[in-house]
């Protein structure tokens, strides 16, 4: 997937985090918030790949 702008990336970014956040196991929901965010990133940096600026 190739994303054009900033606002595309940020737009695909909450989509990806509402979406997990529906699908979430009770286990995960018990991670701290920063675990959560974190590990978040990766599945973002994972589906957009590299970025250049």
């Amino acid at each position: 997937m190739k994303a054009d702008s900033l606002e595309q990336l940020k737009a695909l970014r909450e989509r990806m985090q509402r979406e997990r956040a529906a699908h979430d196991a009770p286990a995960e929901r018990a991670l701290e918030p920063a675990a959560r965010e974190a590990a978040d990133d990766r599945l973002f940096a994972d589906a957009v790949g590299p970025v250049r600026a």
